[in-house]
C-alpha cells in the first residue's frame, strides 16, 4: 500500500522501486548497458530530468502543458526501448 497512488497507479515511492527493478531487469537479462547520448538525446533526458525532480518536489501541481509535454518524453523514451529490445532479439 505504502507504493500505491490508487489500486491503479504506483506513487513516487513505487516508481523509484520499479525503475529500480526493471533496470536490473533490463541489464541481466537483456545485456542493455549504459551508452553515449547524442547531443539532442541528452537535451531531451536533460528536459526529462527537470520535469521528473519538479513533479518529485511538487507532486501533481504541473500544468497541464507541462503533463502533456511529460507524456510525449515519455511515450517517445518507450518506443525507443522498445524499439532498442526488439533489435536485440
Amino acid at each position: 500500500k505504502e507504493d500505491y497512488f490508487d489500486y491503479e497507479h504506483l506513487n513516487m515511492s513505487g516508481q523509484l522501486k520499479f525503475t529500480d527493478y526493471l533496470g536490473k531487469i533490463l541489464v541481466s537479462d537483456y545485456n542493455v548497458i549504459p551508452g553515449e547520448l547524442s547531443e539532442k538525446e541528452r537535451n531531451r533526458w536533460d528536459k526529462g530530468l527537470i520535469m521528473f525532480r519538479k513533479y518529485a518536489e511538487t507532486g501533481m501541481s504541473m500544468s497541464k502543458e507541462e503533463k502533456a509535454g511529460m507524456g510525449r518524453l515519455l511515450e517517445y523514451e518507450s518506443s525507443a526501448l522498445v524499439k532498442m529490445l526488439s533489435e536485440k532479439e
